[in-house]
Protein backbone atom coordinates (compact mmCIF):
# COMPACT_ATOMS: atom_id res chain seq x y z
CA UNK A 1 0.00 0.00 0.00
CA UNK A 2 1.07 3.67 -1.14
CA UNK A 3 1.04 5.08 2.95
CA UNK A 4 2.86 8.27 1.55
CA UNK A 5 0.14 9.49 -0.80
CA UNK A 6 -1.63 13.18 0.01
CA UNK A 7 -4.96 12.97 1.06
CA UNK A 8 -7.54 15.92 1.91
CA UNK A 9 -10.54 15.74 4.00
CA UNK A 10 -13.14 15.47 1.44
CA UNK A 11 -13.72 13.64 -2.02
CA UNK A 12 -13.11 15.96 -4.74
CA UNK A 13 -16.29 18.24 -6.38
CA UNK A 14 -18.25 16.58 -9.85
CA UNK A 15 -16.25 19.00 -11.73
CA UNK A 16 -12.82 17.47 -10.16
CA UNK A 17 -11.45 21.13 -9.33
CA UNK A 18 -10.66 20.05 -6.25
CA UNK A 19 -13.55 22.14 -4.00
CA UNK A 20 -15.00 21.11 -1.21
CA UNK A 21 -18.89 19.36 -1.14
CA UNK A 22 -20.99 18.56 1.27
CA UNK A 23 -21.21 15.00 2.79
CA UNK A 24 -19.13 12.61 4.76
CA UNK A 25 -15.62 13.08 4.99
CA UNK A 26 -13.80 10.51 3.35
CA UNK A 27 -10.33 9.97 2.49
CA UNK A 28 -9.29 11.44 -1.00
CA UNK A 29 -6.24 10.97 -2.96
CA UNK A 30 -4.62 13.44 -5.17
CA UNK A 31 -3.12 11.41 -7.57
CA UNK A 32 -6.72 10.12 -8.50
CA UNK A 33 -7.49 13.77 -9.92
CA UNK A 34 -6.38 12.63 -13.57
CA UNK A 35 -7.03 8.72 -13.73
CA UNK A 36 -8.62 7.12 -17.15
CA UNK A 37 -11.75 5.34 -16.68
CA UNK A 38 -11.91 2.64 -19.25
CA UNK A 39 -15.69 2.69 -21.10
CA UNK A 40 -16.43 -0.41 -23.21
CA UNK A 41 -12.71 -0.60 -24.02
CA UNK A 42 -12.02 3.18 -24.29
CA UNK A 43 -9.79 5.14 -21.87
CA UNK A 44 -11.47 8.18 -20.79
CA UNK A 45 -10.51 11.11 -18.19
CA UNK A 46 -12.77 11.09 -15.02
CA UNK A 47 -13.85 14.45 -15.85
CA UNK A 48 -14.99 13.62 -19.45
CA UNK A 49 -16.20 10.01 -18.57
CA UNK A 50 -19.92 9.65 -19.36
CA UNK A 51 -22.51 6.95 -20.31
CA UNK A 52 -26.10 7.06 -21.90
CA UNK A 53 -29.05 8.06 -20.01
CA UNK A 54 -30.45 5.12 -21.78
CA UNK A 55 -28.26 2.26 -19.80
CA UNK A 56 -30.02 0.45 -18.39
CA UNK A 57 -27.71 1.40 -14.88
CA UNK A 58 -29.55 4.87 -15.46
CA UNK A 59 -33.03 3.48 -16.09
CA UNK A 60 -33.20 0.08 -13.56
CA UNK A 61 -29.89 0.01 -11.57
CA UNK A 62 -29.57 -2.87 -13.94
CA UNK A 63 -26.18 -4.22 -13.81
CA UNK A 64 -23.78 -6.39 -11.99
CA UNK A 65 -20.53 -5.46 -9.94
CA UNK A 66 -17.09 -6.41 -8.63
CA UNK A 67 -14.64 -4.24 -6.93
CA UNK A 68 -11.01 -5.67 -6.37
CA UNK A 69 -7.40 -4.73 -5.10
CA UNK A 70 -3.89 -4.29 -6.45
CA UNK A 71 -1.18 -5.45 -4.74
CA UNK A 72 2.33 -4.94 -6.21
CA UNK A 73 1.41 -5.90 -9.52
CA UNK A 74 -1.01 -8.44 -8.97
CA UNK A 75 -4.94 -8.36 -8.56
CA UNK A 76 -6.04 -9.92 -5.44
CA UNK A 77 -8.67 -13.46 -6.58
CA UNK A 78 -8.72 -11.40 -10.12
CA UNK A 79 -10.18 -14.84 -12.11
CA UNK A 80 -12.74 -15.83 -9.19
CA UNK A 81 -13.71 -12.09 -9.49
CA UNK A 82 -14.13 -11.94 -13.14
CA UNK A 83 -16.24 -15.45 -12.81
CA UNK A 84 -18.74 -14.01 -10.54
CA UNK A 85 -19.31 -11.22 -12.77
CA UNK A 86 -20.01 -13.21 -15.58
CA UNK A 87 -22.30 -15.70 -13.45
CA UNK A 88 -24.28 -13.18 -12.34
CA UNK A 89 -24.80 -11.76 -15.62
CA UNK A 90 -25.51 -14.62 -16.85
CA UNK A 91 -28.35 -15.15 -14.15
CA UNK A 92 -29.66 -11.96 -15.09
CA UNK A 93 -29.78 -12.87 -18.82
CA UNK A 94 -27.74 -10.39 -20.42
CA UNK A 95 -27.75 -10.96 -23.92
CA UNK A 96 -24.13 -10.66 -24.60
CA UNK A 97 -20.94 -11.37 -22.22
CA UNK A 98 -17.74 -10.04 -22.95
CA UNK A 99 -15.55 -13.33 -22.42
CA UNK A 100 -13.41 -14.21 -19.66
CA UNK A 101 -9.87 -13.19 -21.15
CA UNK A 102 -10.93 -9.80 -22.47
CA UNK A 103 -12.41 -8.70 -19.50
CA UNK A 104 -9.23 -9.78 -17.46
CA UNK A 105 -7.23 -7.86 -20.32
CA UNK A 106 -9.49 -4.76 -20.45
CA UNK A 107 -8.51 -4.49 -15.73
CA UNK A 108 -4.94 -5.43 -16.46
CA UNK A 109 -4.96 -2.20 -19.55
CA UNK A 110 -6.93 0.08 -17.12
CA UNK A 111 -3.64 -0.41 -14.07
CA UNK A 112 -1.28 -0.08 -17.10
CA UNK A 113 -2.99 3.02 -18.52
CA UNK A 114 -2.91 4.57 -15.46
CA UNK A 115 0.57 3.28 -14.70
CA UNK A 116 -0.63 1.85 -11.39
CA UNK A 117 1.35 -1.00 -9.31
CA UNK A 118 0.36 -0.78 -5.85
CA UNK A 119 -2.39 0.28 -3.22
CA UNK A 120 -5.04 0.43 -6.06
CA UNK A 121 -9.01 -0.54 -5.92
CA UNK A 122 -10.55 -1.35 -8.67
CA UNK A 123 -14.20 -1.09 -9.69
CA UNK A 124 -15.55 -3.02 -11.97
CA UNK A 125 -19.24 -2.63 -13.39
CA UNK A 126 -21.32 -4.54 -16.24
CA UNK A 127 -24.59 -2.90 -17.09
CA UNK A 128 -26.92 -4.21 -19.48
CA UNK A 129 -26.36 -2.04 -21.64
CA UNK A 130 -28.18 0.87 -23.66
CA UNK A 131 -32.23 0.28 -24.02
CA UNK A 132 -34.00 1.69 -27.46
CA UNK A 133 -36.13 3.94 -25.41
CA UNK A 134 -36.66 4.83 -21.52
CA UNK A 135 -38.21 2.29 -19.63
CA UNK A 136 -37.18 -0.66 -17.16
CA UNK A 137 -38.05 -4.26 -19.21
CA UNK A 138 -35.02 -5.65 -20.32
CA UNK A 139 -36.73 -6.35 -23.94
CA UNK A 140 -35.70 -3.01 -24.54
CA UNK A 141 -32.42 -3.42 -24.55
CA UNK A 142 -30.99 -4.01 -27.94
CA UNK A 143 -27.09 -2.53 -27.50
CA UNK A 144 -25.03 -3.85 -24.87
CA UNK A 145 -23.63 -4.50 -22.49
CA UNK A 146 -21.76 -1.51 -20.79
CA UNK A 147 -18.36 -2.18 -19.18
CA UNK A 148 -17.18 0.32 -16.85
CA UNK A 149 -13.42 0.29 -15.36
CA UNK A 150 -12.35 2.85 -12.57
CA UNK A 151 -8.96 2.61 -10.81
CA UNK A 152 -8.06 4.79 -8.25
CA UNK A 153 -5.54 4.58 -5.33
CA UNK A 154 -6.94 3.91 -1.76
CA UNK A 155 -4.92 2.86 1.24
CA UNK A 156 -7.35 0.16 3.09
CA UNK A 157 -5.86 1.77 6.44
CA UNK A 158 -7.27 5.19 5.73
CA UNK A 159 -11.29 3.88 5.31
CA UNK A 160 -10.55 0.55 7.86
CA UNK A 161 -10.85 2.95 11.22
CA UNK A 162 -12.90 1.26 14.16
CA UNK A 163 -16.81 1.25 13.57
CA UNK A 164 -19.54 0.92 15.54
CA UNK A 165 -22.27 -1.32 14.34
CA UNK A 166 -26.33 -1.45 15.04
CA UNK A 167 -28.11 -4.34 14.20
CA UNK A 168 -30.67 -3.12 11.67
CA UNK A 169 -34.07 -3.75 11.57
CA UNK A 170 -34.05 -3.84 7.59
CA UNK A 171 -33.15 -7.67 6.67
CA UNK A 172 -30.77 -9.26 5.02
CA UNK A 173 -32.66 -10.37 1.50
CA UNK A 174 -33.17 -13.63 1.24
CA UNK A 175 -31.40 -16.06 -1.03
CA UNK A 176 -35.03 -17.32 -1.99
CA UNK A 177 -35.39 -13.65 -3.20
CA UNK A 178 -31.67 -13.25 -5.31
CA UNK A 179 -29.04 -15.36 -5.26
CA UNK A 180 -26.59 -13.63 -3.24
CA UNK A 181 -23.67 -14.65 -5.37
CA UNK A 182 -25.17 -12.21 -7.87
CA UNK A 183 -23.91 -8.86 -7.46
CA UNK A 184 -26.73 -6.50 -8.36
CA UNK A 185 -25.90 -2.93 -8.03
CA UNK A 186 -29.75 -2.55 -6.91
CA UNK A 187 -28.33 -1.72 -3.43
CA UNK A 188 -30.73 0.00 -1.96
CA UNK A 189 -31.80 -2.39 1.09
CA UNK A 190 -28.28 -2.23 2.26
CA UNK A 191 -27.76 1.39 1.51
CA UNK A 192 -31.46 2.72 3.78
CA UNK A 193 -29.82 -0.32 6.47
CA UNK A 194 -26.83 2.08 6.43
CA UNK A 195 -28.60 5.24 6.37
CA UNK A 196 -30.71 4.19 9.64
CA UNK A 197 -27.58 2.94 11.30
CA UNK A 198 -25.62 6.59 10.60
CA UNK A 199 -28.68 8.19 12.05
CA UNK A 200 -29.05 6.66 15.30
CA UNK A 201 -25.35 7.05 15.90
CA UNK A 202 -23.38 4.13 14.64
CA UNK A 203 -21.48 3.61 11.50
CA UNK A 204 -22.48 0.92 9.79
CA UNK A 205 -25.66 -1.82 10.21
CA UNK A 206 -25.55 -5.58 11.20
CA UNK A 207 -28.39 -7.27 8.97
CA UNK A 208 -30.07 -10.31 10.04
CA UNK A 209 -32.18 -13.02 8.07
CA UNK A 210 -35.81 -13.67 8.62
CA UNK A 211 -34.85 -15.93 10.92
CA UNK A 212 -32.95 -13.63 12.87
CA UNK A 213 -29.78 -14.79 12.48
CA UNK A 214 -26.68 -12.84 11.77
CA UNK A 215 -25.61 -12.22 7.98
CA UNK A 216 -23.88 -9.78 7.32
CA UNK A 217 -22.78 -5.49 7.47
CA UNK A 218 -24.40 -3.64 5.00
CA UNK A 219 -21.18 -4.28 2.46
CA UNK A 220 -18.36 -6.60 4.63
CA UNK A 221 -18.52 -10.07 5.93
CA UNK A 222 -18.92 -10.14 9.73
CA UNK A 223 -16.59 -12.32 11.76
CA UNK A 224 -16.54 -12.47 16.11
CA UNK A 225 -13.88 -13.88 18.18
CA UNK A 226 -15.10 -15.61 21.31
CA UNK A 227 -12.44 -17.95 23.46
CA UNK A 228 -9.47 -17.02 20.82
CA UNK A 229 -11.77 -18.88 17.74
CA UNK A 230 -13.24 -16.59 14.76
CA UNK A 231 -17.22 -17.58 13.82
CA UNK A 232 -18.77 -16.30 10.47
CA UNK A 233 -22.15 -17.02 9.30
CA UNK A 234 -22.29 -19.51 6.81
CA UNK A 235 -21.36 -18.19 2.98
CA UNK A 236 -25.37 -18.21 2.00
CA UNK A 237 -25.92 -15.78 4.54
CA UNK A 238 -23.91 -13.53 3.03
CA UNK A 239 -22.49 -11.54 -0.72
CA UNK A 240 -18.96 -10.63 0.56
CA UNK A 241 -17.90 -14.09 0.15
CA UNK A 242 -14.62 -13.32 -1.71
CA UNK A 243 -13.41 -11.43 1.37
CA UNK A 244 -14.99 -13.86 3.55
CA UNK A 245 -13.16 -16.96 2.43
CA UNK A 246 -9.74 -15.18 1.97
CA UNK A 247 -10.06 -14.33 5.90
CA UNK A 248 -11.03 -18.25 6.50
CA UNK A 249 -8.10 -18.64 4.52
CA UNK A 250 -5.84 -16.84 6.16
CA UNK A 251 -7.01 -17.87 9.70
CA UNK A 252 -5.74 -21.30 8.89
CA UNK A 253 -2.57 -19.90 8.08
CA UNK A 254 -2.00 -18.39 11.23
CA UNK A 255 -3.61 -21.08 13.11
CA UNK A 256 -6.50 -19.40 14.40
CA UNK A 257 -9.72 -21.47 14.67
CA UNK A 258 -11.93 -20.35 12.27
CA UNK A 259 -15.65 -22.03 12.37
CA UNK A 260 -18.66 -21.25 10.17
CA UNK A 261 -21.79 -21.70 11.65
CA UNK A 262 -25.42 -19.92 12.33
CA UNK A 263 -25.58 -17.60 15.39
CA UNK A 264 -27.71 -14.83 16.60
CA UNK A 265 -27.59 -11.71 18.34
CA UNK A 266 -27.65 -13.18 21.96
CA UNK A 267 -24.40 -15.35 20.70
CA UNK A 268 -22.50 -11.96 20.20
CA UNK A 269 -23.24 -10.48 23.75
CA UNK A 270 -19.54 -12.62 25.43
CA UNK A 271 -17.48 -11.46 22.01
CA UNK A 272 -14.40 -10.50 22.82
CA UNK A 273 -13.76 -9.52 19.73
CA UNK A 274 -15.43 -8.42 16.39
CA UNK A 275 -14.59 -7.28 12.84
CA UNK A 276 -15.32 -6.87 9.23
CA UNK A 277 -14.04 -8.10 5.65
CA UNK A 278 -14.35 -5.89 2.63
CA UNK A 279 -11.77 -5.26 -0.51
CA UNK A 280 -11.98 -1.54 0.36
CA UNK A 281 -11.14 -1.51 4.20
CA UNK A 282 -9.79 -5.26 4.13
CA UNK A 283 -9.69 -5.39 7.85
CA UNK A 284 -11.83 -3.39 10.23
CA UNK A 285 -12.23 -3.71 13.60
CA UNK A 286 -16.10 -2.88 15.72
CA UNK A 287 -15.80 -1.73 19.04
CA UNK A 288 -19.46 -1.24 19.66
CA UNK A 289 -22.45 -3.02 19.26
CA UNK A 290 -25.85 -1.48 19.96
CA UNK A 291 -24.59 1.27 21.52
CA UNK A 292 -22.31 -1.74 24.01
CA UNK A 293 -18.69 -1.50 23.53
CA UNK A 294 -17.49 -4.95 22.22
CA UNK A 295 -14.71 -6.42 24.57
CA UNK A 296 -12.12 -4.05 25.48
CA UNK A 297 -13.90 -1.55 23.20
CA UNK A 298 -10.42 -1.42 21.08
CA UNK A 299 -9.41 -3.65 18.46
CA UNK A 300 -8.55 -7.02 19.44
CA UNK A 301 -5.46 -9.01 19.49
CA UNK A 302 -6.89 -11.46 16.92
CA UNK A 303 -8.61 -8.65 14.93
CA UNK A 304 -4.87 -7.03 15.00
CA UNK A 305 -3.35 -9.96 13.86
CA UNK A 306 -5.40 -10.95 10.86
CA UNK A 307 -5.45 -7.09 10.08
CA UNK A 308 -1.18 -7.23 9.89
CA UNK A 309 -1.06 -10.29 7.60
Amino acid sequence: MNSSATTVSRSPAPNGNGDQSSGPEIPFNRKNRNVYVSINGRMIHRRRARISPFDAAVQAGDGVWEEMRLYEGHVYKLVDHINRLRYGAEQLGFKEIPSRPWLIGQVKRALLDNNMYDGVHIHLVMTRGIKVTAGTDPVLNKYGPTILIICEYKNAAEYALPVKLMVSPYKRVPAECCDPEIRHTGLVPNLLARMDAQRKGADDALLLDASDKVTEATTSAFFYVKGGNVYVAPKAAGAEAMCRQGVIDLCKQLEIKCEEKTFSVKDLAKAEEMFLADTLREITPVIALDGKPVGSGEPGVITTKIAAH
